[in-house]
């Protein structure tokens, strides 16, 4: 009999202070992600149009970055869609900058599209979920020309050059 009325004090006991703790529980964590950041997702793809066989790149990034160097943001998930409807999903952290790419040879004449999910990080950094628009890719039965995206000078030139150059490395080398 002792015994049961030690239990009846401490479940009582127990339902008090849960009956306090949750409330607050709640209204923190609610505050916690009233604060939470908007995030943006976007996507791109290069080249387009492309040829049945060739490379492209696949890029998509959040927007804004991590607010601390050195922090990336996880569960990015690709969604390419072949022009039969197949789906093709690839999951990947961020680089730093908050972008993250792939490349992929593209096997069907047709358009493709590409869509970036990413789910947020309430947890670490406070960012909520975003989901890009689409962006289509045309794929034509011959191989596209590889875009030259940046002349290669005809005049003298000097060191350092500008990584917006970045087709300089056939004369430059690697830098």
């Amino acid at each position: 009999m002792e015994l049961q009325k030690k239990h009846l004090a401490a479940a009582i006991a127990l339902v008090l202070v849960l009956t306090i703790v949750a409330p607050l529980m709640t209204a923190f964590a609610q505050e916690w992600t009233d604060n939470a950041r908007d995030t943006w997702a976007y996507v791109a793809v290069s080249p387009d149009p492309a040829g049945k066989g060739q490379t492209v790149y696949f890029v998509g990034w959040i927007y804004p970055p991590p607010s601390s160097s050195g922090q990336l943001y996880e569960e990015m998930k690709f969604t390419v869609t072949k022009p039969d409807g197949t789906k093709i999903y690839k999951t990947q952290s961020s680089s730093v900058e908050a972008t993250s790419g792939f490349n992929l040879v593209v096997d069907q004449v047709g358009n493709w599209t590409l869509q970036l999910s990413f789910p947020g990080d309430l947890v670490r950094l406070n960012r909520r979920p975003s989901e890009s628009g689409t962006a289509t890719l045309q794929v034509l039965e011959q191989a596209q020309p590889a875009p030259d995206y940046t002349a290669l000078p005809d005049y003298p030139w000097s060191y350092p050059v500008s990584a917006v150059n970045r087709e300089w490395f056939r004369i430059t080398g690697a830098w």
